[in-house]
């Protein structure tokens, strides 16, 4: 952390000499409320991807991030030193999880740099010249510091997740394609949590290969397969799922059979995959 704290701790030293730090937390305390508000309505006024989602568990983390961020700065103004930021970390791992978008976090951290920079000059700096430009400046580092470390966080944790996600792919397509003992519990609580245990479900095994079969020794030219199966049924209610097996692309097709109540009838599944 010394590294990416580096400026920021210069931004604070800079504040100190100017007789701005530290300060009275009553002073920077009474605006909290205001601030934290002001914040919010900043960020969804300029980024529409936190109004656009659906996931409600975006916009009250976004309240809460915004006001830790002005608990945060109020620490740092009070004489606190710097923090290791873990609830910037815990944050970008929410993010990730949920498949917010990366680039509308910093986004928001740019809109959050405006609000926190005005509040800070009108509140700590007053009229004195030298104080504008020590706030100004340690605004933008911390802007800098937060957005560093929830961009890093962020792309590890995606990271790793998709990792999981891949193996357990990679272990759905084995377990389906050879058969498992039904005694094993934990795999047969791996299908159906993964909905492959539902009942009235058909299924369909298809395999793909490139004209020059070694070519699949290469990962992107396997996944280059993969995307154009799935962009096939992309318009269908067909679930897939696949993976490289035995120089194969390997899909498993599956699709309900019948819905509750009256379904109109359709072709075999597989009939209906080999047109497409």
């Amino acid at each position: 952390m010394a590294l990416t704290t580096a400026n920021l701790q210069r931004a604070l030293k800079q504040l100190a000499a100017t007789g701005v730090l530290p300060q009275k937390r009553a002073a920077l305390e009474q605006h909290q409320s205001v601030i934290a508000k002001v914040l919010r309505e900043a960020v969804l006024a300029e980024v529409p991807a936190f109004t656009a989602s659906g996931n409600p568990e975006v916009l009250a983390g976004l309240t809460q991030h915004g006001t830790a961020h002005i608990a945060e700065i109020i620490h740092l103004f009070t004489g606190g030193a710097i923090t290791d930021f873990a609830f910037v970390r815990e944050h970008a791992r929410e993010l990730a999880e949920q498949r917010f978008p990366l680039e509308a976090t910093l986004h928001a951290y740019r809109c959050g740099h405006r609000v926190i920079a005005h509040w800070l000059r009108d509140v700590v700096a007053g009229k004195k010249e030298g104080a504008i430009f020590a706030v100004a400046d340690f605004a933008i580092e911390y802007t800098n510091v937060i957005s560093t470390i929830m961009a890093a966080e962020y792309v590890a944790h995606a990271r790793r997740q998709s990792e999981a996600e891949g193996d357990l792919r990679i272990e759905l397509l084995n377990v389906l394609l050879s058969g498992y003992d039904e005694s094993d519990g934990r795999v047969t609580q791996l299908l159906k949590r993964s909905g492959y245990l539902e009942q009235r479900q058909s299924y369909c095994v298809a395999v793909a290969q490139p004209l020059n079969a070694r070519e699949l020794e290469q990962p992107a030219r396997a996944q280059r397969i993969i995307d154009a199966l799935a962009d096939t049924i992309s318009a269908t209610s067909i679930r897939m799922l696949a993976g490289q097996r035995n120089m194969l692309v390997t899909a498993v097709f599956s699709d309900r059979r019948r819905q509750s109540g009256w379904t109109a009838p359709h072709e075999d599944l597989a009939d209906r995959l080999l047109p497409l």
